[in-house]
């Protein structure tokens, strides 16, 4: 997948957390008794992070460095996926 679909994708997932934060929430709660406005805090703090690293995917770029002779070399950051 290209980058601008991967940011799609982050950022509709985002709005469909954000979209249902209240019934996340209420599901956590249920699940293991946390109070509802923490769950639904933390439920918000997924949102912003996805949010966040969705606006970092088309940030990725290589750098070149400077070498001596008739040679370049760069370094160029690959996407390892999801890591946890």
């Amino acid at each position: 997948m290209d980058m601008l679909g991967r940011r799609t994708l982050m950022e509709k997932f985002a709005d469909l957390i954000k979209r249902d934060a209240a019934i996340l929430a209420k599901i956590e709660s249920m699940d293991n008794g946390r109070v509802f406005s923490e769950a639904f805090g933390d439920a918000m703090g997924c949102w912003n992070s996805i949010k966040y690293f969705a606006g970092w995917v088309d940030k990725i770029h290589g750098e070149t460095l400077p070498v001596s002779g008739s040679q370049f070399a760069f370094t160029k950051e690959h996407p390892v996926g999801v890591c946890g």
